[in-house]
Formats: C-alpha cells, sequence, structure tokens
C-alpha cells in the first residue's frame, strides 16, 4: 500500500483495507503479544521535511518513514556495509515495492514550523515479507549480481573412442561435432538460466581454456579441482558431468546417451542441483541420430537444471552447508514453534531453519548456513531474541547446541 493511498486514514481502517484486499479475515492482523517472533512489527516514527509546497508534505513525510524503517531493517538482515553498497538495488527493487511489507500505516497530528512540517508515522511492519523479498531478490547472499554458473561438461564418445572438454586438448583431432555438441549445450543453458535470473558462463564459444592455469587443463580433472575453478573464474555454481555417447548391446545402428551432471557450489561443494538421464535414438548414423536427440532433449534438461537452482535459490540454501542445531529447554511444543520462526528473523546467517528430531524438551534442527558452526554459535549468542534467552552449550565442527528459556514476561505465551 503506497503512502498516497493510506494517508488521512485511521489505522484500523486501513488494516481493515489490508486484509480484505488480501482476501483475509481482519482477525488475522490482530497482532499477539509475541509478535516479534510472528514477524510483524507496530512501529511509530517521528519525521520532519522541509518543503515550500504544504499540499504535498504529509506524502513526503510518509513516504521518508517508509524508507527510514526499510533502510533500518534491512541493515539488520544484511549489515550496514552491505546495505550501504547496494543502496540504490534495494531502493529499486525492495523499498520501490514496500506494499509488500508495509501492511499499514497513517499519520497523526502533522504541525508546521515555517517551511518545516512534522508528523508521527505509524506502520506495521511484517519482517516475515521484508526477509522474503531480501531473498527473493539474492540480498541476503554475500555476493553481489546474478549467480554465474560454469559449465565444465565432458563429452565421451566410446562409439569412436574420443572425448572433448573446453578445458583440455582433445587427443583425437576429430572432435568437431563433440565441441559443436557442447556449444549447442551452453547455449541453451544460457538462455533458460537468463530466465530465472542465473547468468551461465559459455566456456567454448569465449575460449576460456585459455584463462585457466595449464596444470588444471587436464582430461581427468577431479571435483576439487572443479570447486577451485569456479571460485577462480568467480563463478559460484559449478556444473560438473559427462554426456557419453556408446552403443547399446545387440543393436544396430542406435546410440544411447548417458546424461550425469551435478551443480555443485564451489565454496563448499554442497550438491544445488543434479541430472541422470539415459536416452536412445533412432536407428541411423551416428552423427546425424545423435544431432536430432540432443536437439530435443537438451532444452528440457536446462528447463530442469534451471528449475532446480531456482528452487534452491528461493528457498535461501543457495551457498550454504547444513549445521546441526539442538535445542534443549524447557519449552511446550508451540513455544519451540514459535523459536523456530524467531531464528529466521533474527540469525540473519540461518537461510532455512528446519526440524529433523523432536525429543521431550529437546528438538534437533537442520540450519542451513553460510558460516561455520562457531560463528553461527556466536550469531545466536548475539541475536536479539526479544523472549527468550539463549545460551551456547557446546560447538562441533557440525553443529550447536542451545539452551533456550522463555523470559518472565512471555512465560504465558505458551
Amino acid at each position: 500500500m503506497s503512502a498516497d493511498t493510506c494517508r488521512n486514514r485511521p489505522l484500523v481502517q486501513i488494516v481493515f483495507l489490508v486484509a480484505v484486499s488480501l482476501g483475509l479475515g481482519i482477525l488475522s492482523f490482530i497482532l499477539p503479544a509475541n509478535a516479534r517472533a510472528q514477524g510483524v512489527l507496530n512501529i511509530t516514527k517521528q519525521e520532519s521535511v522541509q518543503t515550500n509546497d504544504g499540499s504535498t508534505a504529509q506524502d513526503q513525510l510518509m513516504n521518508q518513514a517508509i524508507k527510514d524503517v526499510s533502510r533500518q531493517y534491512i541493515a539488520g538482515f544484511i549489515g550496514e556495509k552491505r546495505a550501504a553498497e547496494l543502496k540504490d538495488a534495494i531502493d529499486d527493487k525492495i523499498i520501490k515495492n514496500s506494499s509488500r511489507y508495509i501492511l499499514s500505516m497513517s499519520g497523526e497530528n502533522l504541525t508546521q514550523n515555517n517551511n518545516t512540517y512534522s508528523m508521527a508515522v505509524q506502520l506495521t511492519l511484517s519482517l516475515t515479507a521484508l526477509r522474503s523479498m531480501l531473498l527473493a531478490n539474492g540480498f541476503l547472499y554475500k555476493f553481489s549480481g546474478p549467480p554465474k554458473v560454469l559449465p565444465i561438461i565432458k563429452y565421451v564418445d566410446r562409439v569412436n573412442a574420443r572425448s572433448y572438454g573446453w578445458w583440455y586438448n582433445p587427443a583425437s583431432r576429430d572432435y568437431g561435432d563433440l565441441r559443436s555438441d557442447a556449444i549447442l549445450f551452453d547455449r541453451t543453458l544460457k538462455g533458460t538460466l537468463l530466465n530465472v535470473g542465473f547468468y551461465s558462463l559459455s566456456p567454448v564459444a569465449s575460449r576460456l581454456r585459455n584463462s585457466i592455469p595449464e596444470p588444471y587443463r587436464n582430461e581427468n580433472l577431479q571435483q576439487i579441482d572443479a570447486l577451485f575453478l569456479g571460485e577462480y573464474l568467480k563463478s559460484p555454481v559449478v556444473l560438473r558431468g559427462q554426456v557419453v555417447f556408446l552403443t547399446p548391446p545387440q543393436t544396430l545402428n542406435i546410440t544411447q546417451i548417458d546424461i550425469r551432471l551435478r551443480a555443485l557450489y564451489a565454496g563448499t561443494g554442497r550438491l544445488l542441483a543434479e541430472i541422470n538421464r539415459t536416452y536412445t535414438t533412432d536407428p541411423g548414423p551416428f552423427l546425424q541420430v545423435v544431432t536430432d536427440k540432443l536437439n530435443a532433449v537438451i532444452p528440457q534438461i536446462c528447463k530442469n537444471l534451471a528449475a532446480q537452482l531456482s528452487d534452491v535459490w528461493r528457498r535461501g540454501t543457495f551457498g550454504t552447508s547444513v549445521i546441526r542445531v539442538k535445542v534443549h529447554g524447557d519449552l511446550s511444543p508451540k513455544q519451540f514453534e514459535d523459536f523456530q520462526s524467531a531464528v529466521l528473523l533474527s540469525v540473519h546467517d540461518v537461510k532455512a531453519f528446519n526440524e529433523r528430531i523432536i525429543a521431550a524438551h529437546e528438538v534437533t534442527y537442520d540450519a542451513d548456513a553460510s558460516n561455520s558452526p562457531r560463528q553461527v554459535a556466536q550469531e545466536f549468542q548475539r541475536a536479539g531474541f526479544n523472549q527468550y534467552k539463549v545460551r551456547v552449550t557446546d560447538v562441533s565442527p557440525d553443529g550447536v547446541s542451545l539452551y533456550v528459556r522463555v523470559l518472565a514476561d512471555h512465560a504465558n505465551g505458551a
């Protein structure tokens, strides 16, 4: 909802209009006592503006309040330094669409002193919706811009005993069709990924081989080497695998195509997407039937890869590793559930926080985080949980243990 829509309307009326416009009952906007744990805040900002046009003063004050509140909480999520670096992009993609996380707003006590106007602006802010927007636009990640994908795919022709990969010199000089297959895949992948906000490199067409260190220009590149090349070429995603052509047993003029691809995060090696497909061509000359089949199936494969990567991106688990977080405390099931929601709003390095094991007075979660367990433990210790006291009891190479208790002022919220 924009400032123009909201001005001069009482808060209750605006809340009602928002609820109706979303197809929700008005009761869904009655804020519970533990509103912050649910991700909804009531905020009052005293704003002032100097203007010679009194007719627009109220609009300016409301828009200024939206910007001030938005920037304050965005900086809380991603840090002040990163928020400052990305200010223009945040203004364009987040604050410009503030109606998605500002549930309601109103102004009271507009005063004028010469050409200075002041007003108290009341806003209802959904932290959950704001975080979702930051996540969807990539602002919660540590790198900027669209994530780059580096294909490192080997084409192996067992029918004619040859292979091709853009990063090495093939032993056989007769590999033109395999290179064409690689170009087809690179071009299709690049176009498909652009539709979901990713950018794929074209290593064959751009002769990327000349840009990598000599020791990595070998046919049998290992996974650790491929991940290094991803970081070396500033590509967070490495798409590694093989396309293998072979003759099935007891067949004539038929080619089997095995495609095995794995998209890995270069920083940790975490699996992001995977493709395992086997196709059989129609009978016919090798070059013709293989080209026809690849032209038919590569768009489908690239679309599937794009969908998997986009899903990981939206869920916030892109570029993270799984850390086991064991939470112990005398909490009710409802309080454990509220704490789970509060973690996503307060511990900004944790991109997903899902139940794994439930026991008496203890729940173990899988946390997707981009930092080490020790750094995540420090974030839990520093986080501002308004209704919980959190104490780190143990840190191991793969997990964190916490003791959590409900503060006295919120003990009746079970």
